[in-house]
């Protein structure tokens, strides 16, 4: 997993590229997300996103978003699809990671999001459950494990480093046959 963070003022652009394996298939994909922080929630929130993906399934995703993040116009593979959340906004996997590190900078142990999907939105919830040494390519560092909560089909626990500004260095997600595992092998932050 290669994470690119820029961030100007109250802006930050991720680039994530992952590589992964499983049973011998190669997948992987690369996701470029525009985010902003709203001063008025607290929060990061998704102006816009590309994903692209190929393995298991082939996608080709946009998304933008408006509203404060509480409505989506997503292009997936051709097709448009308009979702509303009056529940809180709606949000991509970049901009929760930001929203967590975030989080941990302030103390918090619980976290909630809506989470744009290719086809739906998602409602996750994330728990701290502690903090473990964990070896990185980047030596070791000490870490918050956070937790995946209130789905019983997966398990998925992400690591986040103060060291490196509280930032995802390792993850490992799992539901029936998929046991994926990534571990951060380059970073860069850049502050303008």
């Amino acid at each position: 997993m290669v994470r690119e963070l820029q961030q100007k003022n109250q802006q930050t652009q991720v680039n994530m590229f992952v590589d992964l394996s499983f049973l011998a298939i190669g997948f992987g994909g690369s996701q470029s997300s525009d985010i902003y922080w709203d001063e008025a929630s607290q929060r990061f929130i998704t102006q816009r996103f590309t994903r692209e993906s190929k393995g298991f399934s082939d996608v080709k995703m946009q998304a933008e978003f408006s509203e404060k993040g509480h409505r989506s116009s997503i292009v997936n593979n051709g097709e448009t699809t308009t979702f509303n959340n009056a529940k809180g906004p709606i949000v991509d996997f970049n901009a929760i990671t930001l929203q967590i590190s975030e989080g941990l900078k302030l103390g918090k142990v619980d976290f909630e999001f809506f989470m744009q999907t290719s086809d739906d939105i998602a409602h996750y919830f994330f728990k701290v459950t502690g903090k473990d040494v964990i070896k990185t390519k980047f030596g070791e560092f000490e870490a918050f494990r956070v937790e995946q909560v209130k789905k019983s089909d997966r398990k998925f626990v992400a690591w986040f480093a103060p060291e490196i500004e509280y930032q995802l260095v390792k993850f490992h997600y799992k539901r029936k046959v998929l046991d994926i595992r990534g571990e951060l092998t380059e970073h860069s932050i850049t502050h303008f």
